[in-house]
């Protein structure tokens, strides 16, 4: 009987507790997302500006080394409360914790044609929930198409013509040195 009433008590108790680590969860994504969603749009903008009267303008904005930083695509990242978020050349980095949620990632932002892709490395402090939280962020419809063949190489910023064309952008003169 004891067994019983216990369980029935369980029953009743279990629908009204609260687990604090979805709240974590849902901030730590909404803060990623915040970024995503802000840099999207203004690469977005810088796209269509740079494609307007001409279809390969994007591409050529990207190979003379244009709309690498956020200055040019008149991006402004937000402040975040449990992240820090800093600028790399043609995307961002995320560090910090939040729970359970550690993060140290470099995000790349990439292009294939008119799709937008996220080329994402991992440093050493993201353990596997950030990887996760960070996965189901920055998750890209498809898989990014490289080819270490073609001009559309993993380092390509931007890739147009079914991949027939790739640039590194800024980063091929780096790449030289």
């Amino acid at each position: 009987m004891r067994l019983f009433a216990f369980l029935i008590a369980f029953a009743v108790v279990m629908p009204f507790a609260y687990d604090g680590d979805m709240d974590t969860y849902h901030e730590a994504k909404e803060e990623l997302a915040l970024v995503r969603d802000g840099y999207l749009s203004a690469l977005n903008v810088a796209m269509d500006d740079a494609n307007e009267g001409d279809p390969e303008g994007w591409f050529k904005a990207r190979d003379n080394g244009e709309c690498e930083d956020w200055d040019d695509l008149e991006y402004v990242g937000p402040e975040l409360e449990h992240f820090k978020l800093t600028e790399i050349p043609y995307g961002f980095q995320f560090k910090g914790r939040h729970g359970a949620y550690v993060v140290d990632v470099k995000i790349k932002v990439v292009t294939r044609d008119t799709d937008v892709f996220y080329d994402i490395q991992y440093q050493k402090g993201t353990n596997a929930p950030g990887k996760e939280l960070v996965e189901e962020v920055f998750k890209n419809e498809r898989k990014v198409f490289y080819d270490p063949k073609s001009p559309c190489t993993r380092e390509a910023v931007t890739c147009i013509g079914q991949y027939s064309k790739g640039t590194l952008g800024t980063l091929k003169k780096k790449k030289s040195r």
